[in-house]
């Protein structure tokens, strides 16, 4: 191990590296250009999440939010399987995550499992205005092109890195999609970059500090799961009210409806590691009944707009 920058804590070894914008802002141009850069005696690993996404479903069949869970799920068991062969390596490893992000629980998913391992963890944020989103997804061909709808969608709810309410993710680079050089570029001109992430690699992430006693615990809990509730109502609300005929909208709100009651139940669960307190469960939750919302939405008014976190 080497020193970190700030001359304080020790270097981790193991580096964990996500990515967060929308499709078209250049991520996996970036994720593909550090790996061609001279880095001695560090060994870059990339995992693209769309590669696992491929290879459940494609963008334009119907919607399958189970489908998707399973790729995002077989990604993460990768993402840890590359981090445990990184802390068998012979020198310093840094990891990159591929993926959108766009909801704050899965970079937090990520920020635990560095955590879990002892690795640093970074953020490479590329925030892109959606019309250049979409016009460079317009250039994209076959799998590779994602739908108009979808990237609309995650632009309205993504959540960007916010360091002071998130202590976890005070170790963002934001590097806009503008100035970014073209993926084309000689390697030179990515190696500003490459020096970037390699003075904030830095100590392990610490462990999230246990500010609660198991009964004030116990009272927010209570007081995050009512509130995540009435979230979810008006979530199922806003849905039903873009479906016009009356029996699909009966239909639309008995299946949300029991979507809802399962997650909340599965969530307040003692054997659920990611419960209302946990800053992961909540989001996952919303994050996951926003796309059962679009999928139902969408099966009832006939569209075929796939949807996509």
């Amino acid at each position: 191990m080497t020193s970190a920058a700030d001359g304080g804590d020790v270097k981790a070894r193991l580096c964990l590296a996500v990515t967060c914008g929308l499709p078209g802002a250049g991520k996996t141009s970036l994720c593909k250009a550090l790996l061609g850069v001279s880095h001695a005696n560090v060994i870059v690993k990339h995992i693209c999440y769309d590669d696992f996404m491929q290879a459940k479903l494609s963008w334009e069949e119907e919607n399958d939010v189970t489908a998707f869970q399973a790729s995002r799920k077989a990604a993460l068991h990768t993402l840890r399987r590359c981090l445990l062969e990184g802390l068998e390596d012979d020198c310093d490893t840094l990891v990159i995550a591929d993926d959108n992000m766009y909801y704050r629980s899965m970079r937090y998913q990520c920020a635990q499992l560095a955590r879990e391992l002892k690795a640093a963890y970074l953020q490479l944020y590329i925030p892109c205005s959606l019309t250049d989103a979409l016009a460079r997804n317009e250039r994209r061909k076959g799998l590779e092109r994602v739908p108009q709808g979808v990237i609309q969608r995650m632009a309205d709810r993504l959540e960007a890195p916010d360091a002071p309410a998130s202590g976890w993710e005070r170790e963002t680079l934001t590097l806009p999609a503008a100035t970014l050089p073209d993926p084309d570029a000689d390697a030179q001109e990515w190696a500003g970059i490459w020096r970037i992430i390699l003075d904030r690699w830095g100590a392990p992430l610490e462990a999230a500090a246990e500010v609660h006693q198991h009964g004030a615990e116990t009272e927010a809990s209570a007081s995050d799961g009512h509130a995540l509730d009435l979230q979810l109502r008006r979530m199922l609300a806003d849905a039903l009210a873009n479906i016009d005929k009356k029996d699909d909208k009966a239909r639309a709100a008995q299946i949300l409806n029991a979507r809802r009651k399962h997650l909340l139940h599965g969530l307040s669960s003692p054997r659920n590691p990611q419960s209302y307190g946990a800053e992961g469960g909540l989001g996952e939750v919303r994050a996951l009944f926003a796309d059962v919302c679009d999928s139902i939405q969408a099966e009832m008014c006939g569209s075929r707009d796939a949807i996509s976190k």
